[in-house]
């Protein structure tokens, strides 16, 4: 069984509200090929546009990646003037935390404590409380690396 590996290490996420309509329109070689010219580099290898608008394009490896969110100069020359790279985040749910904790803290504090006691990658938290009487919540936390996950 061949081993694939994981697509996510080489892909970045760019988001253009307000794109013009040539740009937005574009092929996905197009976009390839504008990333490639705008970089002066060639290591982007696909493109491919998402239901919310922005757009993923992926690269060669992990270590050509680099380069490319190094200098992000390349983006609006890309993708438009209004186009920036978007910083994925892993969710984690965390399940059966005592809901009367949930009730006493809020989400800012919260995200201070994680952050302090265990991961500063935590980008934001969200308390999920069920109804008064519930004896548990959850908290979904959104993280910004997968090792950090």
């Amino acid at each position: 069984m061949a081993i694939i590996p994981e697509r996510r290490n080489k892909e970045i996420l760019v988001k253009a509200p307000g794109q013009p309509e040539t740009l937005a329109k574009r092929t996905a070689a197009e976009v390839v090929q504008a990333v490639n010219l705008a970089a002066g580099k060639t290591e982007a290898i696909a493109a491919r546009r998402l239901p919310s608008g922005d757009t993923v394009v992926t690269f060669k490896s992990e270590t050509a990646i680099r380069c490319y969110t190094e200098d992000s100069a390349w983006i609006p020359l890309a993708f438009g003037e209004t186009a920036e790279l978007k910083k994925r985040t892993f969710v984690i749910h965390v399940l059966g935390v005592k809901a009367d904790d949930l009730r006493k803290i809020l989400n800012d504090e919260l995200l201070l404590e994680l952050k302090r006691s265990n991961t500063p990658e935590i980008a934001a938290v969200k308390k999920i409380l069920g109804r008064e009487i519930s004896r548990f919540g959850r908290v979904i936390l959104y993280v910004s690396d997968l090792p950090a996950a």
